[in-house]
């Protein structure tokens, strides 16, 4: 009897403690793009992959790759998206690399950091931190490389323009 009672409430306490989730429907695979206006890129194209799944309850959820080249520079992100209705927010991780002739930074110099935007119907808009990983370096230390002058270690990027997804 003892040995009954352990198997039927262990898996009840589990389904108790540990949280429940609704069953989700695959949409598919999502494609997107847009025209912004962005910081440090200036002007940027922007494309978006990813796949996601819509919740009973119309909420959707996913994973997005955001492919970002422009004037000044370009970047790749990797990021989670939510949305409901005609919003979707995407927030993730992504590397930026400068070129041309960027405010505030020289052309050549990578930077990481977070990237988070909110789509409404066809209008985007997001803001960012990255912080120097790679290029213009000066002179090597003990601790990497100190930065040439011009080059900022730490950058507030936005993105605000057209976006539209299929």
């Amino acid at each position: 009897m003892r040995r009954l009672s352990w198997r039927l409430l262990f898996p009840m306490t589990l389904g108790l403690l540990l949280p429940c989730t609704s069953h989700a429907q695959f949409t598919g695979i999502k494609v997107g793009g847009g025209i912004h206006a962005s910081y440090p890129e200036v002007v940027s194209v922007g494309f978006k992959f990813g796949a996601e799944e819509e919740r009973f309850d119309g909420t959707r959820n996913g994973f997005a790759v955001l492919v970002e080249p422009g004037l000044n520079g370009g970047r790749v992100i990797l990021g989670r998206d939510l949305g409901i209705g005609v919003g979707t927010w995407t927030s993730g991780f992504g590397i930026l690399q400068t070129w041309n002739r960027p405010q505030q930074t020289l052309a050549g110099v990578t930077y990481f950091g977070g990237d988070t935007r909110i789509t409404l119907n066809w209008f985007t808009i997001g803001i960012g931190t990255m912080f120097r990983i790679a290029g213009g370096g000066a002179s090597n230390t003990v601790f990497g490389s100190l930065p040439q002058a011009g080059v900022s270690s730490f950058l507030v990027t936005g993105v605000l323009g057209f976006h539209i997804e299929f």
